[in-house]
């Protein structure tokens, strides 16, 4: 029987679970899954000879087994087989004459094996094979000769193998390959005919290997190539023309490797390339005539390099480019004026966490199409006041962390479509020369996205309190306002507007908005340049333009959270709003304090009038029991003594009344 409370689902839960079976390692399962279709699977299969392989189907697979050896003659009866899958088992060993009788089958995966070598002729009856795969497996050499016979073979694929050198003449007869993987291999040179007898090749794949150089014919012969992979390879250089036969090439990958340098006109022939990388690289810099008419380039990156500058005109033909990455390359200090001319197309720049000092007057001259435009972790102490007159349609520009602490009231006005602006964690001087900035703030708030970022580090007396905390009448030029002239030394300094020549006239003081509460200090905590003091990294910015391109190789700069720390109070008398932030966090921590005691204090005269409730309810039935039984006693008549009586008298304690 049940026992009583104990539910039931529990029991019937675990009835329903499928039980462990202790014979898992010897099950195995071989049926048909269409009617031409035979599969067989299972660890408990540890010799395929034991198999009994129907012969008349087209499709086989045989995976997840724990056979290591392909024994002779085992499809010796699947003379219509098309299609056969040895994928996922611990095959080591094949013997020569395995498939010496499937002459009709088209495609043959042997991949993510054990095998080490494959014996030689062990493919030479397969005249038909079209797809080979012999991937991830431990290949650490192939025999010379060994695809001789699969001259219809259209697609191979080596990768994520052990193979160190390739034997000459190993592709001669397929003549009619159009995908080779080679990758995540060990292969250091390639012989310069290694992929001559390849005329139709759409897809080379070479990536993740240790290629130290590109030779000028290694792809003379590929006409035809419409991919090709180079990227994280290793490869220190590449000879002048050697892409130059690659007529109809769409993605050249040349990312993660070793390279200090290109020769010129490299991609001067490759007129349909649309995909190009040549991120982290230590290029130090770029030939001017690299790019020819490229009218389907549509990105291009270019970051984590050792590039000082850029040539002018060195993009120029790359008209239809709508996305250039120009970021972390931290020996970039300057650009020519012409550095973007022709890229009448472009809608996203990145040019944030380099080393620019300066931007010249036209760099932005025909970008009309910038939506985004990102400068952010540079070294931009000033901008000129004519900088985005070209950025007709630009709507997000990040100059935060720039080192920027003026810029013109009026810089913004030229653009009519802008909605987001970052300007924090920069050191603005809030001297005369701001007012027309700060006035341009206070109307855009909308606008700009981090305000209470926006805080003055000079003078002394307003460090590290927000531009639109500071009345218009504070914005006055150091020597005409008392509480600028406490300096360090006590001495006062003429400031000189970093945008003009001379100091300009200080407009007359109107009176200012409300204070509001401080904002703590710019973080300076960044990662550092050599021969460069350290610089602010934002916490919360992105570029937008960046995040919808994934790239294969890495990925754009990843945001470092800083945390700010909180700096000292003001001893102005003129800033209310550090002299107040002291008194209302007294304020607030005895609110917190009378609150605790209340609370306590209201909890134990509950706890005192409940024990007072519990003793008079006790000493009230005690003392009803007491007269009940006095009354029974002193009853007349009831017994004289002398008599014999028998009572009963029933104690009721008090801990066992309970309320009727």
């Amino acid at each position: 029987m049940r026992p009583p409370g104990l539910p039931l689902w529990p029991v019937a839960l675990l009835l329903l679970l499928p039980q462990p079976s202790t014979e898992s390692e010897s099950e195995f399962e071989c049926s048909f899954i269409l009617k031409d279709a035979f599969r067989c699977s299972g660890a408990g299969i540890h010799s395929l000879a034991s198999l009994s392989i129907p012969n008349n189907v087209t499709q086989m697979l045989i995976m997840g087994t724990s056979a290591s050896e392909l024994p002779d003659g085992l499809f010796s009866d699947a003379n219509v087989l098309q299609l056969l899958m040895l994928s996922s088992n611990q095959l080591s060993t094949i013997s020569p004459g395995s498939f010496k009788s499937l002459v009709h089958l088209r495609t043959l995966k042997l991949n993510n094996n054990k095998l080490k070598q494959l014996p030689s002729g062990v493919f030479d009856s397969l005249v038909h094979l079209q797809q080979l795969v012999l991937e991830s497996n431990q290949l650490s050499s192939l025999q010379p000769g060994i695809f001789d016979q699969l001259k219809g073979l259209q697609g191979l694929l080596l990768n994520k193998n052990f193979l160190t050198a390739l034997p000459a003449g190993l592709f001669r007869n397929l003549i009619k390959l159009k995908e080779l993987n080679l990758s995540r291999n060990q292969l250091g040179t390639l012989p310069t005919d290694t992929f001559a007898t390849l005329p139709k090749l759409r897809k080379l794949f070479l990536y993740s290997n240790r290629l130290a150089s590109i030779e000028p014919s290694l792809f003379a012969h590929q006409g035809d190539l419409l991919e090709l992979r180079l990227h994280s390879c290793a490869i220190q250089s590449i000879a002048p023309g050697a892409f130059h036969s690659l007529l109809q090439l769409q993605v050249l990958t040349l990312s993660g490797n070793r390279l200090p340098s290109l020769p010129a006109e490299l991609f001067l022939h490759l007129h349909h390339l649309s995909e190009l990388t040549l991120h982290r690289n230590p290029l130090q810099a770029l030939p001017r005539q690299l790019f020819g008419q490229m009218p389907h380039l549509q990105r291009l990156w270019l970051y984590d390099t050792d590039l000082a500058t850029l040539p002018a005109l060195a993009l120029s033909n790359l008209t239809q480019l709508e996305l250039l990455v120009l970021t972390r390359n931290h020996r970039l200090s300057a650009l020519p004026a012409e550095a973007f001319h022709g890229l009448a197309r472009l809608q996203a720049l990145s040019l944030h966490s380099n080393n620019l000092s300066s931007l010249p007057d036209q760099l932005f001259r025909g970008l009309g199409r910038v939506r985004e435009l990102s400068l952010f972790g540079n070294r931009i102490a000033t901008l000129p006041p004519n900088a985005f007159q070209h950025l007709e349609g630009l709507q997000s520009l990040y100059l935060n962390s720039t080192g920027l602490h003026f810029l013109p009231g009026d810089l913004f006005t030229s653009l009519p479509r802008l909605q987001k602006v970052w300007l924090g964690r920069n050191p603005w001087h809030c001297h005369c020369e701001l007012r027309a900035f700060a006035a341009w703030l206070r109307k855009s708030t909308g606008v700009v996205q981090d305000t209470t970022a926006v805080t003055c580090h000079s003078p002394p007396a307003l460090r590290h309190t927000p531009v639109l905390a500071v009345p218009e009448g504070q914005l006055a030029c150091v020597g005409t306002t008392a509480s600028a002239r406490q300096t360090s030394r006590g001495t006062t300094k003429a400031a000189t507007a970093p945008w003009r020549s001379t100091p300009g006239p200080s407009p007359a003081p109107t009176s200012g908005s409300t204070p509001t509460s401080p904002s703590p200090p710019p973080d300076t905590t960044g990662p550092t340049v050599p021969g460069m003091p350290p610089r602010a990294v934002p916490s919360e910015t992105h570029f937008p333009a960046e995040e919808r391109y994934r790239l294969e190789e890495g990925a754009e700069p990843e945001m470092l959270s800083t945390v700010w720390p909180r700096g000292p109070a003001s001893t102005s008398t003129g800033h209310i709003v550090c002299w107040f932030s002291g008194p209302y966090l007294v304020a607030l921590l005895a609110q917190a304090v009378a609150f605790l005691v209340t609370s306590y204090v209201a909890h134990q005269v509950r706890r005192l009038g409940q024990r007072r409730r519990r003793r008079a309810a006790t000493a009230a039935t005690a003392t009803s029991s007491a007269h009940a039984l006095s009354a029974v006693v002193a009853e007349p008549g009831a017994w004289a003594p002398g008599d014999r009586a028998w009572c009963t008298i029933k104690l009721v304690l008090p801990g066992t009344l309970r309320p009727a």
